[in-house]
């Protein structure tokens, strides 16, 4: 029943306190804000701290928005708060003294909440202060009146209140020179560069000496190909030169603005000797190019190369870059010899990397299968189509790479040739035709080889008919004959996939 009672007394004076508080409270006061309009490029800060008299100033002005241990954080391109401004459900327990739950955030309006008020009136007294199931929990609200009070105070205490646009005006002005002087100084760096490769592409003409194995140079080296010509000019001089804009902040709020002129002057001082310091390194780092011989092959040749490290530049004229070329050796790719053999039907030859194959007689032929010879290995064709269906007295050409195998490919590859290697070095070549002829039943055969020098190889391709090879033996034995029937028998395992 007791229970009941005191329930009903904490209701009745719930309403009574409700009717009080509205018959009492006055219209509520429209808050008063700052203008909202963002000043400046990016955001400054100030913090807000109340001194010891009571009164709020700024104390320090900076570009990042840290939480201050104390004060309040307060954005001075629009003076609106930088903290946590949003409703906050609170208990009663300690809490510092910026936060949104403290009882003494000069900044929050408490709001104790019906039951709050209910328990603060001292009916919780007359219960010995426990009453079962009621919280003293209790919510605040941003006071916005009060913010703009102080804020306003703390810009007239520190004269921020003439000042600030000036100030946020002036963080901008700097930002915008740094960048301003940066690209002048990337501007620079760029026309004398783009000067030096002109210079360097326009002026400079390298005058090629070839000694050594010239018996084997075919005039086909280009020294621009693998003699390197570069700038001497590095990095360091963009990394040097590159404008720092004047640290600023943190400053002291009333006197921001005095080192805001102080740091802009010294910006110009600044970018006037970055200038000179820079158009003076790149004068000293573009006089010369630098020159890189290490290069020791290129094109099948093995050389050696002499040339000068630095080359003296001369904007006015031209430059001779001299470099001599000393062959020690040679790469032959594909060596094979000039080769005739020939019957009554056809005739074979092997010139300039192609087979050559003609009709001597009156009648169609029909080339059934290729074979090419070299030393130990053996590659067959037998699918060159039409090309090998010859009229009479017809001829047709046909590439040695579309007949050899991966395997010739290397055995046909001869490196660091020199004259004296090559003299001592043989190769076996040969070919086999098999045909039928039209007017007959029979499969025919053309088969020739032979040993070869390599040496004499060499010399007919640099120079063609500089080297007679001795005439390939005629073997139409029956030996050969035979191994060319087994051959046709295991085509498909003797066949080379062509390249």
């Amino acid at each position: 029943m007791q229970t009941c009672r005191l329930n009903i007394l904490i209701a009745t004076v719930a309403c009574a306190a409700l009717l009080t508080a509205c018959s009492s409270q006055p219209p509520p006061t429209p808050v008063v804000e700052h203008e909202n309009v963002f000043v400046g490029a990016d955001p400054v800060y100030a913090v807000l701290q109340r001194r010891g008299d009571g009164q709020w100033t700024f104390t320090q002005v900076s570009d990042v928005n840290h939480d201050p241990e104390s004060g309040y954080l307060v954005r001075l391109n629009d003076l609106s708060p930088a903290f946590d401004i949003r409703p906050a459900e609170c208990e009663p327990r300690p809490y510092r003294e910026s936060d949104r739950c403290n009882p003494v955030n000069p900044f929050r309006e408490r709001n104790l909440g019906v039951v709050g008020k209910i328990v603060d009136t001292g009916i919780s007294a007359g219960t010995g202060g426990k009453i079962s199931g009621v919280s003293r929990s209790y919510s605040t609200d941003f006071d916005h009146l009060a913010f703009n009070a102080a804020v306003d105070q703390a810009l007239l205490l520190t004269g921020l209140d003439d000042n600030r646009i000036a100030l946020l005006n002036g963080v901008g002005r700097i930002d915008a020179k740094s960048a301003q002087q940066n690209e002048q100084i990337e501007t620079l760096k760029a026309q004398m560069m783009q000067q030096y490769e002109i210079d360097k592409t326009e002026n400079i003409k390298i005058d090629a000496r070839v000694s050594g194995l010239i018996q084997y140079y075919s005039d086909d080296l280009n020294p621009s190909d693998f003699v390197s010509v570069g700038t001497g000019a590095g990095t360091s001089a963009a990394i040097r030169n590159e404008v720092q804009t004047p640290k600023l902040f943190p400053c002291e709020a009333a006197r921001c603005l005095g080192e805001l002129a102080a740091a802009e002057s010294a910006l110009e001082q600044q970018h006037a000797q970055n200038l000179s310091t820079l158009q003076a390194d790149l004068q000293r780092q573009t006089d010369a190019y630098v020159v890189d011989c290490s290069a020791t092959t290129h094109g099948g040749y093995h050389f050696q190369l002499h040339c000068p490290e630095k080359l003296q530049r001369n904007p006015d004229g031209l430059i001779l870059l001299p470099v001599d070329i000393e062959i020690l050796s040679r790469d032959f790719d594909h060596l094979f010899p000039d080769f005739t053999t020939e019957n009554v039907d056809l005739a074979a030859a092997v010139r300039d990397g192609r087979l050559i194959i003609g009709n001597r007689s009156g009648d169609f032929v029909d080339i059934l299968s290729v074979s090419l010879y070299y030393n130990s290995l053996i590659s067959t064709s037998s699918d060159l189509g039409a090309r090998l269906n010859l009229a009479p007295y017809q001829n047709s050409s046909i590439p040695l790479t579309e007949l050899t195998s991966r395997e010739i490919d290397t055995e046909s590859r001869h490196t660091n040739m020199t004259p004296d290697k090559a003299s001592r070095s043989n190769f076996g070549f040969g070919i086999a035709l098999k045909y039928s002829m039209r007017n007959r039943d029979a499969i025919e055969t053309l088969y020739g080889a032979a040993d070869f020098n390599v040496q004499c190889a060499i010399e007919s391709r640099l120079i063609p008919g500089s080297c007679v090879h001795e005439q390939p033996r005629q073997d139409e034995d029956s030996d050969v004959v035979s191994a060319l029937d087994q051959q046709d028998e295991k085509a498909a395992a003797l066949s080379v996939e062509r390249r």
